[in-house]
């Protein structure tokens, strides 16, 4: 018995070039900074007077190649994992649906227990990220890759405080099955039929699952 408890969007790369522009010096030599706060997809530049006036320029420069570069992953636009789905993939779906939404097939996950009911699939090109379906339609995605998070802005490696914080006393908490010192803080939808799920060691996420309930909640996974 299971225990319950594509490539960059415009506005990434709008994002991106407004960095690079803020992060030319400026006509007193001084240099104006650039900041990314709205999309975890492009990283955080900050623009320093000890740096050189054509280290910005690079670097803002390095984050566009890094984008570009990761254009499979980043397809749908989106790596924010909520309980009814991720990007265009929707719990619900089957997974012709989702590979339909997606563009390219899910497949099962080689090495994960499944049963007739049930069964763990991922993308091709994404094997860190899983998919859980049941009868046919995907009912959870989960991952332990830090590149995800939640949307509120929780990924794996956070530590149990900032989960706690960003989710701002809307967490239920409880023991973890298998490590005393770590907790399941579950965050529920207003209707209750859908939640996230971060698994933590006491002390940072570990893990982090998310769809219908009561499959979220499945410590165990396809039995």
């Amino acid at each position: 018995m299971r225990a319950s408890l594509a490539g960059p969007s415009n506005k990434e790369m709008q994002l991106t070039e407004r960095g690079l522009r803020a992060g030319a010096p400026a006509a007193d030599g001084r240099c104006r900074p650039a900041i990314f706060t709205e999309s975890r997809s492009a990283a955080d530049l900050r623009c320093s007077p000890c740096l050189g006036r054509g280290s910005v320029r690079r670097r803002a420069l390095g984050i566009i190649v890094a984008v570009l570069a990761g254009g499979t992953a980043l397809a749908g636009g989106d790596r924010a994992i909520t309980s009814l789905g991720i990007g265009p993939v929707r719990v619900g779906m089957t997974p012709a649906q989702a590979s339909k939404a997606r563009g390219e097939p899910l497949v099962p996950a080689a090495g994960m227990a499944g049963s007739d009911t049930c069964e763990l699939m991922h993308f091709a090109t994404n094997p860190t990220l899983l998919f859980m379906v049941e009868a046919g339609h995907v009912v959870r995605v989960e991952t332990a890759d830090a590149s995800y998070h939640t949307s509120s802005g929780v990924a794996v490696g956070d530590t149990e405080e900032h989960a706690l914080q960003r989710y701002r006393g809307g967490v239920e908490t409880a023991v973890h099955h298998y490590n005393e010192k770590g907790h399941y803080l579950t965050v529920r939808s207003k209707d209750k039929r859908s939640a996230v799920v971060l698994e933590t060691d006491g002390t940072r996420v570990v893990y982090i699952r998310a769809g219908r309930v009561p499959a979220a909640e499945y410590v165990e996974r396809c039995l």
